[in-house]
């Protein structure tokens, strides 16, 4: 579909592509800011709520579009439960995430207390587990940003062909 009008595609740029790059990375450097913060000053009390409130958020989204769906046509019934059972998916990987990198910071903080080198070495490969929980949380963004995409274009061209809203005015 070809957008005519420039308000029409400012506000498309801004609907369909700006806030996914944005949500993308800033699930990406919250996450890591606050490992960064952890490792720093040995709270887990950031990245617990960090976590639990980018869970209950995916949860919510995955809700919303199986509630949506209920009242769509066939087609457009079953894309919404896609994306809604996507959504469920993106707080399934948060919660392996979440469980991964907190058994890292579990081992980082048990092993930075003995002073052996076997301890040192597997320090080392605790980062390397890190490592894989950070690649749950690249999926889930990745995810997290397509569902995201979906449910904005949905709710632009329901407004946009809302008759009570003039876009071309505005």
């Amino acid at each position: 579909m070809r957008i005519k009008n420039k308000g029409n595609k400012i506000a498309a740029f801004f609907s369909f592509y700006l806030p996914h790059f944005l949500i993308f990375f800033g699930l990406i450097f919250l996450v890591s800011f606050s490992f960064l913060d952890i490792f720093a000053s040995g709270k887990l009390q950031t990245i617990i709520i960090t976590y639990l409130s980018i869970i209950a958020i995916t949860f919510t989204l995955a809700s919303v579009l199986f509630s949506y769906s209920s009242a769509c046509e066939k087609e457009e019934k079953e894309n919404n439960k896609l994306f809604g059972e996507l959504f469920l998916l993106v707080g399934l990987f948060l919660i392996m995430a979440f469980l991964v990198n907190y058994v890292v910071f579990e081992m980082h903080s048990f092993l930075n207390t003995r002073n052996l080198l076997l301890f040192r070495v597997l320090d080392y490969v605790s980062y390397l587990f890190f490592g894989i929980g950070q690649a749950f949380l690249l999926f889930a963004a990745i995810y997290f940003s397509s569902g995201l995409k979906h449910l904005e274009r949905i709710l632009f061209f329901k407004v946009k062909n809302n008759k009570f809203i003039d876009f071309d005015k505005l």
